[in-house]
């Protein structure tokens, strides 16, 4: 069985780092394959319609078959795993994933969704910036586990 921490680690023996049906890991894994997406398997970006993906939640709209194919029909537990304290990038790459699974489609239009991934790719490369006292942007949703792991130096 083929671990997402094999390239960088070695073998993993945690059974909850396995690749296996109706587990998608998100935005850790260094792979982009069914069932593991991650943007940092390269060092350059998938390039898709002469446009660099350069965020997890970009390639889950790019390749929904990298998880429709590993989730079984009428499945009742699919499990979502990635890094501790996730960010933006996360957040709505797995609300996707989840939208994805129940619907079968992501439920917006491809003008919506591409705004949204440009957007999720600003936050994910630090070209916005994150201002605590700032909540009406929608990157937000993040600051939590930023400020837990700030104030309290340890994961959130």
């Amino acid at each position: 069985m083929d671990s997402v921490i094999d390239d960088v680690t070695g073998e993993s023996n945690n059974q909850l780092l396995q690749i296996k049906r109706n587990r998608i890991f998100l935005d850790v894994g260094n792979k982009l394959q069914i069932g593991v997406i991650d943007h940092h398997q390269r060092n350059d970006a998938v390039i898709s319609n002469k446009r660099e993906l350069r965020c997890v939640t970009s390639l889950v709209i790019k390749y929904p078959d990298l998880i429709t194919d590993n989730i079984d029909e009428n499945v009742e537990l699919v499990e979502i795993v990635s890094h501790y304290a996730p960010d933006f990038d996360c957040y709505a790459a797995t609300y996707f994933v989840e939208k994805l699974i129940k619907e079968g489609n992501f439920g917006y239009s491809d003008e919506v969704i591409e705004r949204f991934c440009e957007y999720t790719e600003k936050v994910d490369c630090g070209m916005l910036k994150i201002i605590p006292d700032n909540l009406e942007e929608i990157h937000a949703v993040g600051l939590p586990s930023i400020i837990v792991k700030e104030k309290s130096g340890k994961r959130p």
